[in-house]
């Protein structure tokens, strides 16, 4: 219904403006009168107020006055209706929508807040929704809310450095926070504001300089992800070694990173037809945790296990070894 007021609105005024509009031609051809008189002539008319007409009016001149009241009014009042209308359905389904979503907000415990809808954060939410977690999404960004909004996800309009933003997403009850804002500036503010309204928050922080880690760990965020420091080595790790299928990083302490790859095994290469006892003495720092094999992953690998050509090794370890694993004529001598 809402969307049939939208397309009859602006119907009913193009019909005021078209009656206006015969009204005016009307009368300076009927009564041989300037434009401007002719207008004024057909707004008095259309609108019923009562003016003194701008010169006594002919015969014709009454018959079409009379014909432009009763088309006057009729539009004037088709119009009026369908603007009462809609305005009365924006604010009731308004109202609605706001019920609506407060009983949701009400009803979230041990869920996520995802600050911030940009690049960052609609993959964040696309994870999240994967996994089916309850979250719900902070963005002040008009056009952003829209497109979280068309993917289903329950969000809020509004400053998530705003502690009454924040009480309204439920941050006393939620889980986690992800604080993926534009800015460091931003993060920090909205960190501190939600770590102070729940200081058992387990929150993870994106970070655009990598000298802001350490001011957000010590002001309690559990995990820090710097964008671009972390898809500079991945990429220059697939870059160094063209083997690599996978590269990733373990976050093993603030300043600790265990990285894990995907090394395919060609079959020109070094690796193949060795075993994974011989592989772990001679290329020390890298360990095998998996071998995926025609689609099938063997974890924790038997030593005795003999690696085949065209096997991907699931590897863990130091990035140096990492980096040379895949031609092992430069990384170990057999």
């Amino acid at each position: 219904m809402k969307e049939e007021i939208k397309t009859f609105l602006p119907r009913s005024f193009l019909l005021v403006l078209s009656v206006l509009f015969i009204a005016t031609m009307g009368y300076h051809f009927i009564e041989k009168i300037g434009w401007v008189d002719s207008l004024y002539m057909a707004v008095i008319t259309i609108t019923t107020v009562g003016f003194r007409e701008v010169k006594p009016l002919s015969v014709e001149g009454k018959i079409f006055t009379i014909f432009i009241i009763l088309l006057g009014v009729g539009a004037l009042l088709y119009f009026a209706q369908n603007l009462m209308q809609y305005t009365l359905e924006v604010e009731i389904y308004e109202r609605f929508t706001k019920r609506r979503l407060f009983g949701k907000l009400k009803g979230l415990n041990e869920h996520y807040i995802v600050c911030g809808f940009g690049r960052v954060g609609s993959h964040c939410a696309e994870e999240l929704a994967k996994a089916r977690a309850s979250f719900v999404v902070i963005e002040n960004s008009p056009e952003a809310i829209t497109l979280a909004r068309s993917f289903g996800y329950l969000t809020i309009e509004g400053d998530a450095t705003d502690e009454e933003v924040l009480r309204l997403a439920g941050v006393e009850r939620a889980k986690g926070l992800i604080a993926c804002l534009p800015s460091d500036a931003l993060n920090l503010y909205a960190i501190l504001t939600a770590r102070s309204l729940n200081p058992q928050l387990y929150i993870v922080a994106r970070v655009e300089h990598e000298e802001a880690e350490d001011r957000f760990r010590k002001i309690g965020v559990n995990r820090v992800v710097s964008l671009h420091s972390t898809a500079g080595r991945h990429m220059a790790r697939l870059a160094l070694n063209p083997s690599l299928e996978y590269t990733g990083d373990i976050i093993a302490g603030p300043r600790l990173k265990i990285a894990l790859e995907q090394v395919e095994v060609n079959p020109q290469s070094l690796l193949a037809n060795k075993t994974i006892e011989e592989l772990a003495k001679t290329c020390v720092g890298a360990t095998i945790i998996g071998v995926i094999r025609e689609g099938n992953i063997i974890w924790n690998p038997n030593p005795s296990l003999v690696i085949e050509a065209n096997d991907i090794l699931i590897v863990a370890g130091s990035t140096e070894m990492l980096l040379k694993i895949g031609n092992l004529s430069d990384a170990c001598k057999f």
